[in-house]
Parts: C-alpha cells; sequence; structure tokens
C-alpha cells in the first residue's frame, strides 16, 4: 500500500469515527449531567475546529505584500 493510499484510508477513517460520534451526540437530550457535558464538550470542540478554519482560510486568502495588490491593480 502506497503512503497516499495509507493517508487517504486513514483520513476516510477519521471523518467515518468524527460522523459517528456526532450523531452520537446529537440524539442526546441533555437531560443528565453527562449528556450535558457531552453535548457541551461537542460544541467546544466545533467552536475550536471552525475557530481553526476561518484561520486557515484568513492565511491562505489573506496577501502578505499588499504593494503586489496594488501594482496589479495599477
Amino acid at each position: 500500500m502506497s503512503v497516499e493510499a495509507a493517508f487517504a484510508r486513514n483520513e476516510v477513517e477519521h471523518q467515518e469515527r468524527l460522523t459517528l460520534v456526532r450523531r452520537f451526540t446529537s440524539e442526546l437530550k441533555g437531560d443528565t449531567t453527562l449528556e450535558h457535558a457531552t453535548t457541551s464538550a461537542q460544541q467546544e470542540q466545533d467552536a475550536i475546529a471552525e475557530a481553526r478554519m476561518e484561520a486557515r482560510m484568513r492565511a491562505l486568502l489573506q496577501d502578505e505584500n499588499p504593494r503586489s495588490v496594488q501594482t496589479c491593480v495599477l
């Protein structure tokens, strides 16, 4: 098995685990302390993941040299 295939397989398995956890936590009603803590932890993880994605997108879209944009526009 090539390195790329192993990496792809690992990524697929990781996404499947995340989907399973997401389905589990979405079915919790939050009636007990454990259910509430579990859903709160999932919400916290979601917020962290969203912040990381936003930071990645900003880094990708941000021009490190603003003069290059002005030069291209002129």
